[in-house]
């Protein structure tokens, strides 16, 4: 009797045993909708001037399990001797994209609902609703986690940064602005820093002048690009560059 008793227990335990397993599997599946965010063990070295402005070269994907994985990205120091590696997690959950990562020991998460198409940023827990003001409103450490979380997720889902959504389409504009980099501009970040440079040539005394247009050409097949806008001046600042309609041609390029 004691034997039979014995068996049943194991029999109990191996079945509460399997039961957990695959309770764990159920859990660790993924959506259909959330298949599209779905990594593989691998290291991208090729990357874009969202994550060239930040000095990374580097950066390696660890799969943990169906909805988890580690990303690693290696930069250079400041003065290029050296290198230093951020970690960040990456975790889906039904319709949750959540990207986390931590700078100057703040937890920071860009999280994007697939279904409501909305995208937050949160810092040590607070979330707040990702729109075109709070972009124009986040400054220092918060903004340069902001960059940091949108850089990785272009590189790893979308270059174009258009699936993420028109929000953030305004936040890689600026960055790609601001981030002079060694292989140049993507043309439309190009093309916004040419009319930029023409503007403030125009507002620094030189109200006789317009822009005319800008023209933007890309190298094939890579991220380097060149725009050049075309002033149309009228008075003294005309330098005499054969521009139509009587004024002076101005040209301010951009690289």
């Amino acid at each position: 009797m004691k034997k039979i008793k014995k068996s049943n227990f194991v029999i109990t335990l191996l079945l509460l045993l399997f039961t957990i397993s695959c309770s764990n599997e159920r859990n660790d599946e993924i959506s259909t909708d959330m298949e599209k965010y779905s990594l593989k063990n691998e290291t991208l070295k090729s990357l874009s001037p969202f994550s060239i402005g930040h000095k990374i070269n580097e950066i390696k994907i660890k799969k943990n399990s169906l909805s988890s994985y580690t990303i690693t990205t290696t930069r250079y120091e400041e003065d290029n001797t050296g290198h230093k590696n951020d970690i960040f997690e990456i975790t889906l959950a039904e319709d949750i994209l959540n990207i986390s990562g931590n700078f100057y020991s703040i937890n920071y998460d860009v999280e994007k609902n697939e279904k409501t198409n909305q995208i937050y940023f949160s810092k040590n827990g607070k979330k707040e609703i990702i729109s075109e003001d709070f972009i124009n409103t986040i400054s220092g450490n918060d903004l340069h986690a902001l960059n940091r979380l949108v850089a990785l997720y272009i590189e790893l889902y979308d270059n174009s940064i258009k699936k993420m959504g028109p929000e953030t389409d305004v936040l890689a504009k600026k960055s790609c602005a601001k981030f002079e980099s060694g292989i140049g501009f993507t043309g439309t970040a190009s093309s916004i820093r040419s009319v930029e440079d023409a503007q403030a040539y125009i507002d620094s005394g030189h109200g006789d002048c317009k822009i005319a247009g800008t023209d933007t050409s890309c190298a094939l097949g890579s991220h380097i690009c060149a725009s050049t806008t075309t002033l149309q001046c009228f008075g003294g600042s005309c330098s005499g560059g054969g521009g139509s309609g009587g004024g002076g041609g101005w040209k301010v390029s951009n690289k």
